[in-house]
């Protein structure tokens, strides 16, 4: 069928180019001008095609595009044509009563509904005259658009429709309200008493969906306020509602407003109650999900209750410490599921995969790889306000893996960490040793310190905020790029003449520990091994060289490794011991080839520990044998240029090897030693501030534990490093946390490595 005299007959065809329905619902009102039924007709028959053709996410695509090219076409047609006083219009509309469906009504509404979110954002900066201005420009649009919906639906009498109206019309008329508020204005309580009255007629109406339903009931409840008992009527209704819709988003965004007035009131028990819902909901909604993107950003976007529902739980603690037991399993929920690493499916079990999704994946891969590196080159400022615009091209990525996983007859998942129960953190303390969880507020940080028998004391509320560790941070990255510019200490003091503390803060150091460890100090004596889970920001401080004193760290008192969250401890821990593999795969790339100076030698010393050879550090090598060895070792350089962590990855002697191409690949090794670069680099815009670099993708590909480096460092160190780690592991027979201790020491005994900035980087992730 042809497209339209007007657009093209190509224009249907642009649709298999876009890639999300909000793309085609672009390109539709894009051209709404020119809209005629033969282009909706055209949509609406590829979608049947669709659907007969075994694509029912295809056909829903092009039925909601198809559905809206229709809509508009009827609302030009009738505001095209002159009428003759209001009965001739009238007589026109029920003409055309048969086009008035749910799309037509949903599109009115839509466009009626266009500046609300402008004023809104205008009302909440509290800019009164910019917010009057703009109402006055838009005013007597609005009202046109509100009259012409309200008269549609008094057509079709359908309770849906007049409810979308009352809806559409009461939120106008509470934005207004608020407006006249701001302002001191007379009309105030005439404006709130047609604002409820429109309200109450859709939160009444029985037939009208629970969810419409629910959105009047919320917006009740602003008008209602201060009076808190209508304000709790209104959004009890509200609560319940969106439960009965079925949407559990909308449930949430309820439950997080009752959390606000119980928090309020002090009702620690309610908060709890109500946020710890919404987190089994979104723990539901992630086993639920087909791509792993989507399942990341539940996680994210759960991070609020995760906080609600531990400072609740401490709070609750102070009548029965039973709850710092559940604040430490919330605190510990979002670190699991930021390890998530699919929900696959069964490569033999997938029915066939339309082209037109392959096409669309290849694109959005594309698409958002060129981001990244655009990404990548900006400064700070200018990279956090283009994020939006890459989170939004990596939504769209995991959408399109949503479809096509959904091709999967049968699903296996691998939701790579559940959650812990306390009794089972309990479990993982070593003997004679502790964990240290954190858990990042934004005032403050909460420390729970666990042993052998449970939790020893209660939580420990660390004076710490958010900003004031972000510019610790600032401070220790900053500086530790200087200082990667030059040789050794003499030419930054003869190139800089600055002081040495002052190219890399030592003092930074002290304070961390001051701030972090002392409060718990005592509990660190003697002590076999400490197992820190950071959180947030703490991912980016090398804790282990948190400095007790100008010579002395914590990984002096204790040997330290760092969980990324108990849950992938336990895993790593419980994880099947693969059998019959090489012992060691040694790998360094040469100068010739673009490595490291001495990276090469590193790996032929490295093998000859275990009495074998250094491997080609190539892509073919690692991925058939370096994954499966017992230990994995490799001496490359980083590509970190992408501000995504999927295209970032280690240089071989023939290419990159990505993040993603390791989670993929799977590993079996015990322990992969990265002697390259800030392996253990955060991504700008990863899910949260959890460890989401290369050593993640190792983590999430298998392997037991991890040993990476936070920040750039000089060439001469590695190897004397490497050399102590591997002859403490293999020869005398230490674990691994006490290896890279050893290690660590022999350095720092060495006057020209006695700095942090040589040994403070290297740090072991998992399991010792």
């Amino acid at each position: 069928m042809p497209a339209s005299s007007v657009l093209g007959p190509d224009f249907v065809a642009r649709f298999d180019l876009v890639n999300s329905v909000e793309d085609g619902l672009a390109l539709i009102w894009q051209h709404a001008n020119d809209l005629d039924d033969t282009v909706a007709d055209a949509l609406l028959a590829k979608a049947n095609e669709l659907q007969n053709s075994g694509d029912p996410d295809g056909a829903a695509e092009f039925t909601a595009w198809g559905r809206k090219a229709r809509s508009i076409v009827t609302r030009n047609e009738l505001l095209a044509t002159d009428v003759d006083g209001q009965d001739d219009a009238l007589a026109r509309l029920q003409a055309r009563r048969d086009r008035f469906d749910d799309g037509f009504i949903e599109t009115c509404a839509e466009l009626a509904a266009r500046p609300f979110g402008q004023l809104s954002a205008a009302l909440d900066d509290g800019g009164i005259a910019a917010a009057q201005n703009l109402a006055d420009q838009v005013t007597a649009r609005v009202n046109f658009d509100l009259g012409f919906l309200k008269v549609v639906a008094g057509i079709t009498r359908q309770q849906t429709h007049l409810a979308q109206a009352h809806l559409t019309e009461g939120c106008w008329l509470l934005l207004l309200a608020k407006l006249e508020e701001l302002k001191g204005g007379p009309a105030h309580a005439d404006l709130v008493a047609r604002a409820a009255a429109a309200l109450t007629a859709c939160a009444e109406n029985a037939a009208a969906p629970p969810l419409q339903r629910a959105h009047a009931e919320n917006n009740l409840a602003t008008l209602r306020f201060p009076d808190m008992q209508q304000v709790d009527a209104h959004q009890d209704a509200a609560l319940r509602l969106a439960e009965q819709s079925g949407d559990w988003e909308a449930a949430r965004e309820y439950r997080r407003h009752k959390s606000y007035w119980a928090r309020e009131h002090g009702d620690w028990l309610a908060v709890y109650q109500l946020d710890k819902q919404s987190l089994d909901a979104a723990e539901a909604a992630v086993r639920k999900e087909y791509a792993p993107i989507l399942a990341m950003r539940l996680v994210r976007d759960a991070w609020t209750d995760v906080a609600s529902v531990v400072e609740a739980c401490l709070k609750l603690g102070a009548q029965d410490p039973v709850w710092y037991e559940r604040a430490l399993e919330a605190a510990e929920w979002g670190k699991a599921r930021a390890f998530l690493r699919a929900a696959m499916v069964v490569a033999t079990s997938h029915r066939p995969v339309p082209e037109r999704l392959h096409r669309r994946k290849q694109r959005l891969l594309q698409l958002t790889r060129m981001e990244g590196a655009q990404l990548g080159a900006l400064d700070m400022s200018a990279a956090q306000r283009r994020l939006p615009h890459a989170d939004h091209m990596l939504l769209l990525l995991g959408r399109t893996e949503a479809q096509i996983e959904k091709f999967g007859s049968l699903r296996m998942f691998d939701l790579h960490c559940f959650p812990c129960q306390f009794a089972d953190m309990v479990k993982l303390v070593p003997a004679g040793g502790l964990i240290l969880s954190y858990f990042e507020l934004p005032q403050a940080i909460i420390l729970f310190v666990l042993g052998e028998a449970g939790l020893l004391g209660q939580p420990v509320t660390l004076p710490l905020s958010r900003k004031e560790l972000a510019s610790v941070l600032l401070n220790m990255e900053v500086t530790a790029a200087i200082r990667s510019d030059f040789k050794n200490w003499n030419d930054i003091q003869r190139e800089l003449e600055m002081r040495i503390s002052a190219v890399w803060p030592t003092d930074k150091l002290q304070f961390l520990y001051h701030r972090l460890i002392k409060p718990i100090a005592d509990r660190l004596e003697g002590r076999s091994l400490v197992y820190i889970s950071p959180d947030g920001l703490l991912w980016r401080v090398p804790l282990h060289a948190a400095l007790i004193s100008e010579q002395m760290a914590l990984i002096d008192q204790v040997p330290v490794a760092y969980a990324p969250g108990l849950a992938v401890l336990r895993r790593s821990m419980e994880a099947d011991r693969a059998t019959g593999l090489a012992p060691v795969f040694a790998a360094g790339v040469p100068l010739a080839a673009g490595g490291p100076d001495g990276a090469a030698e590193e790996a032929q010393a490295v093998a000859g520990i275990f009495g074998g050879s250094a491997e080609p550090a190539t892509r073919e090598a690692v991925l058939t044998r370096g994954l499966k060895a017992d230990v994995f070792h490799i001496s490359c350089h980083t590509d970190l240029e992408n501000a995504t962590t999927a295209f970032q990855g280690l240089m071989l002697e023939d290419g990159l090897l990505t993040s993603s191409e390791i989670i993929a690949a799977r590993c079996q090794s015990s322990l992969a030693f990265l002697s390259a670069c800030e392996t253990s680099r955060a991504d700008l815009h990863g899910e949260g501030e959890e460890l989401v670099g290369i050593t993640g993708a190792f983590l999430r590909a298998g392997c037991r534990s991890v040993i990476s480096c936070m920040w750039k460092m000089p060439t001469s160190v590695s190897p004397e490093l490497v050399k102590h780690f591997y002859v403490a592991l293999v020869e005398n027979k230490a674990n691994r946390a006490v290896a890279l201790q050893a290690a660590i020491q022999a350095v720092k005994q060495q006057p020209r490595f006695d700095h942090p900035y040589y040994w403070a980087p290297f740090c072991l992730y998992g399991p010792a």
